[in-house]
């Protein structure tokens, strides 16, 4: 199930298909919780979204990712970071259906992270609202066997007046035992942000990872064809 986190391994001849930087999911889970008096469930309520989230290191460059396509990993994209080392998370939700009134709290593999710089602000063209905020996380201490690819869990919980909903995810990430093993390789991307539309009618997302092409690191040491330093 959803809530089950696993470490993936590749499987000769098993491929997940697709294409490009796509990168699919199985259909996230949603639960509806209630906190105090909260009203009832409205069943017309489904939330739509557009979630983007960016990932940094400790200096302010932005994470590496790379192509999994057709090695027979669950995603077709892998996130790389570095055990121990502390990143910064910033979350943005688009809220298409405006069914969204607060962001209340984000989880990653059980454990509950702190959000910082709440914000607000109205899309100019949609007039849509779209919420904002960061958090720091520091992954597992323990590196992603060789091989291998994990899989971690996050929990979003927002709210919709007094109705409070979680949704679970998963991000395909291997992890490194050092923050130059999680920079180096050559087919590395900087990731500018990790993009999905979330339709709970519809029960299913897709994740795209878009690539930062603006980023360039500060130490202009070989850098291999996509940007990321080769170490």
């Amino acid at each position: 199930g959803i809530d089950d986190v696993r470490t993936y391994h590749a499987v000769d001849g098993v491929g997940t298909g697709g294409s490009g930087d796509l990168a699919p999911v199985p259909a996230p889970h949603v639960r509806q919780v209630k906190a105090g008096t909260m009203a009832a469930a409205d069943p017309e309520v489904q939330p739509l979204f557009k979630l983007s989230m960016s990932i940094y290191d400790s200096v302010a460059a932005p994470v590496c990712y790379k192509s999994d396509v057709g090695r027979g990993f669950k995603n077709d994209a892998t996130i790389k970071v570095a055990a121990g080392q502390e990143y910064t998370i910033r979350l943005e939700l688009d809220d298409l259906g405006r069914t969204i009134t607060e962001i209340k709290s984000l989880s990653i593999d059980g454990t509950l992270l702190a959000l910082m710089d709440k914000k607000k602000r109205v899309d100019e063209q949609s007039t849509n609202n779209v919420f904002l905020v960061s958090a720091n996380w520091t992954p597992a201490p323990q590196k992603t066997a060789k091989g291998a690819r994990d899989e971690v869990l996050f929990d979003l919980l927002f709210s919709h007046g007094t109705l409070e909903q979680s949704m679970q995810f998963q991000l395909q990430m291997k992890i490194y035992d050092s923050l130059d093993k999680a920079r180096s390789g050559g087919y590395n991307k900087w990731l500018k942000a990790a993009v999905c539309r979330y339709d709970q009618a519809k029960s299913e997302m897709k994740w795209a990872m878009l690539e930062d092409m603006a980023y360039k690191p500060p130490d202009l040491r070989a850098q291999d064809g996509c940007g990321c330093s080769v170490m």
